[in-house]
């Protein structure tokens, strides 16, 4: 036997390699470990191992409201006070809005021009809906305006359609500022970036402190945070928009002479443009699924009257509020989307009235429905006899099911079996414990750098003070992640088997992704009334669309090569999807695992606003009623922390595999 055969024959076989999820398990073996210890000796560990000391607990929010008040109160350099500087030049914010409300709503500041008669907006409407999308967009934008004014909403509507119609145009010129200096200045970015993340992860409420602070309780206040609130998207995607463009596209436009302006006007953005108008997309949706919390400081609308409606059970209105905020978000993300894929069309060889057919047209039809607004009452103001209501059938329909369903005992079951255990079990974990269960999942995936950087975001949450708060604040994202993932992952397994299923899909998951997430409380306070049943029941649908999308996604993107080498080795069906095609999505679908679970932070702290939930979110709402700027900061980052301790691990877990698999 030669030396090569023997040593063939002599040599070991390599170790077994653990796959991740068994280093996954591996991890959590402390966190099972210490329930179990804790259920038979409930007094194990001394307070300060269970929660940080407080004398070990810095006290951030006091030095941060000293800060504020002093930018408050105090001159700087005996020149100017900051929070008189601000609300001045928020000041100025109130000639747009009144301009605006004036032209839909008031008549007030619109130099004449208002308030437009709902005919007006109507037929306008009804008409670049035709020119954008076709006569199904035309219809779609009339019927909401006619659904706004049957159901006596229309002034409401107004008002929240002037709030967009300002904050808007201003956050989409921000962002796209500061994208286009970040791609010019590269160091900008690398601070940019970061700053985005944090901004797109912070919750709502975070935004209205600033706010409220420094420019107070007024219209405009809800105008500038969600202006703070829209603008992250829109200066994403110009950095990507910009930065995709083909270095020789740019190459021709200098050869040819162009001066720098040129060459942005000319080149970059209409190179750029399909990404750029995705951003204004992004921004208009933003704006929208502000305008519920923004009316917790002054800002009225469509936002308000839901509010109001739910906190008093007013079912059968609120749902009718509710399908009016539907409609208008679906309505501008039609119009968006469509302005965004239309392309820029050159007809100046055209006659004028056939180049500006559909704007003469508009005219035309505002010009003759404001006449006949002068002559009759019903075309201006839409006549109170004849409004529509489904309410009282809405509310009986509530009233048959509580008594005709199991709704009690369905929502006691999902209390005493699964929430308050659960929320026992995590308000029970030390922080310790917490701590070194992220570092020993980090240190698992990639090593110490992994392990230092995700054990950070826990370490700031014990040291908050917050810990039991954001640990009450977790099992309610965990369960409603696990029940997402559970029920998402196969929905997208199922869609992405053939083409006609993958577009039935996109179009429900664009429907759900288009609804302000606060109508999801909707139906489920119809059923459970104000309950944690209720919040975890509302966070099952507007989360479980990331896990649906990028599930259909990860499966739809496997290179062909790969199923096709699968197909010749003889794989059946199932042996195909689960050993070729699911192994190279899995790092697209824990992506959107990891959507699911951003999502599901913002609806549990969306939850406080119908009440039922504890964890961070009272708190929060506890310091934005008394502009406690520095707790409320506090609070804030904690539940940003929850957000990027999963993302952190996650999306370096993804960009790893994708890079064992060659994947781009």
């Amino acid at each position: 036997m030669s030396n090569l055969a023997q040593t063939s024959f002599d040599a070991e076989p390599a170790p077994r390699r653990w796959t991740g999820w068994e280093r996954f398990a591996l991890a959590l073996c402390p966190l099972l470990i210490l329930e179990i210890w804790l259920r038979v000796f409930p007094d194990a560990f001394p307070g300060w191992a269970m929660a940080m000391p407080a004398s070990a607990t810095p006290d951030v929010g006091k030095p941060l409201n000293r800060f504020v008040n002093f930018l408050r109160h105090d001159e700087i350099l005996g020149l100017f006070n900051v929070q008189e500087l601000t609300r001045s030049l928020s000041g100025l914010l109130d000639y747009p809005i009144e301009f605006a409300e004036g032209v839909l709503r008031t008549g007030e500041g619109s130099l004449g021009i208002g308030p437009a008669p709902w005919t007006m907006l109507l037929a306008v409407g009804g008409v670049f809906g035709w020119r954008l999308g076709g006569w199904r967009l035309a219809l779609l934008t009339a019927g909401s305006v006619f659904y706004f004014a049957a159901i006596g909403a229309y002034e409401d509507a107004m008002e929240t359609l002037a709030v967009v119609a300002v904050a808007a145009p201003v956050a989409v010129l921000t962002g796209f500022a500061l994208g286009l200096f970040a791609v010019r200045k590269r160091w900008f970015e690398k601070i940019l970036i970061p700053f985005l993340n944090v901004l797109q992860t912070f919750p709502h409420f975070s935004y209205l402190l600033p706010v409220v602070v420094f420019v107070g309780l007024f219209g405009r206040a809800g105008v500038i945070a969600t202006m703070i609130f829209a603008f992250p998207p829109m200066a994403r995607l110009t950095i990507v928009g910009m930065q995709g463009i083909p270095p020789d596209v740019i190459e021709a436009g200098t050869m040819s002479g162009a001066t720098s302006w040129q060459i942005l006007r000319k080149v970059e953005l209409p190179a750029a443009r399909r990404a750029l108008m995705v951003g204004v997309n992004q921004v208009v949706m933003s704006s929208l699924a502000m305008i519920v919390i923004a009316s917790l400081i002054g800002t009225s609308g469509l936002g308000l009257t839901l509010r109001q409606r739910l906190r008093s059970l007013d079912i059968g209105v609120a749902l009718q509020i509710g399908i009016a905020v539907v409609l208008m978000a679906i309505t501008l993300d039609r119009l968006s989307q469509a302005w965004a894929k239309g392309e820029p069309q050159y007809r100046r060889e055209l006659p004028f009235v056939r180049r500006f057919k559909y704007l003469l047209l508009a005219f035309g039809f505002g010009i003759a429905t404001f006449m006949a607004s002068q002559m009759f009452d019903s075309m201006s103001v839409y006549p109170r006899h004849w409004q529509l209501s489904f309410a009282d059938e809405v509310d009986g329909f509530v009233r048959w099911m509580a008594t005709s369903l199991p709704v009690e005992s369905t929502k006691n079951w999902l209390l005493f079996n699964l929430l308050l255990p659960m929320r026992d079990a995590f308000r029970a974990t030390p922080w310790g414990v917490g701590v070194v269960v992220v570092a020993s999942i980090g240190w698992l995936m990639k090593g110490p750098r992994l392990a230092i950087s995700a054990a950070v975001f826990p370490l700031v949450i014990a040291f908050s003070g917050y810990w039991f708060e954001a640990m009450e604040t977790t099992y309610l994202v965990v369960a409603a992640v696990a029940i997402c993932a559970t029920i998402g992952v196969p929905l997208g397994v199922w869609a992405s088997a053939t083409d006609a299923r993958v577009r039935t899909v996109q179009v429900v998951l664009d429907a759900f992704q288009t609804m302000p997430p606060f109508v999801y409380f909707l139906p489920v306070i119809m059923l459970f009334r104000v309950s944690p049943a209720a919040v975890l029941t509302s966070m099952l649908i507007y989360p479980m669309v990331p896990a649906v999308r990028y599930t259909m996604l990860g499966l739809r993107g496997v290179p062909f090569d790969k199923i096709e080498a699968g197909k010749t080795s003889g794989c059946t069906s199932w042996q195909l999807l689960w050993k070729v095609k699911m192994p190279l999505a899995l790092p697209e679908v824990i992506l959107g695992i990891n959507q699911t679970i951003l999502y599901a932070i913002f609806m549990a702290i969306l939850g406080t606003l119908i009440g039922g939930v504890g964890g961070l979110a009272g708190p929060l709402m506890s310091a934005l009623g008394s502009s406690d700027i520095g707790n409320g900061t506090i609070l804030g980052l904690c539940i940003a922390c929850i957000g990027l301790t999963a993302d952190r691990l996650i999306t370096t877990w993804a960009a790893d595999r994708k890079a064992q698999l060659g994947l781009p």
